[in-house]
């Protein structure tokens, strides 16, 4: 069990690592709403280059990406 600067703890659901119970939690309710079918290409921590000028200035992770069915 690890603590990060915001005294998160490291919690892990399906070999997945997230850096709270919070978003652990957000995990699980999206592979429900994958399950329903109310999305689809669930993602966890994609990366996403950021670039100005078409310069590589560095990286975003998100928590996660996914695609919603409307």
């Amino acid at each position: 069990m690890r603590k990060n600067k915001y005294n998160n703890i490291t919690t892990y659901v399906d070999n997945i690592a997230f850096k709270s119970k919070k978003e652990a939690k957000r995990y699980c309710e999206l592979k429900i709403l994958l399950k329903k079918g109310k999305i689809f290409s669930l993602e966890c921590h994609p990366k996403f280059p950021l670039s100005v000028n078409e310069c590589l200035i560095g990286t975003y992770i998100a928590d996660f990406s996914y695609t919603m069915v409307i």
